[in-house]
């Protein structure tokens, strides 16, 4: 498994033990359905709390591609036109 996959269950791991998650949904990771497409980019993470809070999560390696950079830009948009909605960007060497 890769440093990026690697940081992605870590993410999941630790916010489902400290947060009421009632739904996490993870792009390419077993056990988990993969997110919807928001504007056609998949994050790799999207958590669904009990009080009706979403965080959408992306996990990057550095240095970041013009597609990692587009996806950025995408999910924070889209974060910020939603209500109770927040995206969140970790770089996978921050998170391991």
């Amino acid at each position: 498994m890769g440093k990026h996959d690697r940081a992605v269950r870590s993410l999941i791991d630790g916010t489902q033990k400290k947060n009421n998650v009632d739904t996490t949904k993870a792009d390419n990771i077993d056990r988990y359905s993969d997110p919807a497409p928001i504007s056609g980019e998949i994050p790799d993470i999207v958590f669904e709390f009990t009080n009706g809070h979403t965080a959408i999560v992306e996990v990057d390696t550095k240095p970041m591609s013009s597609h990692d950079k587009s996806q950025d830009e995408t999910f924070r948009r889209s974060a910020s036109q939603r209500s109770a909605t927040s995206y969140n960007h970790y770089f996978a060497g921050e998170v391991l």
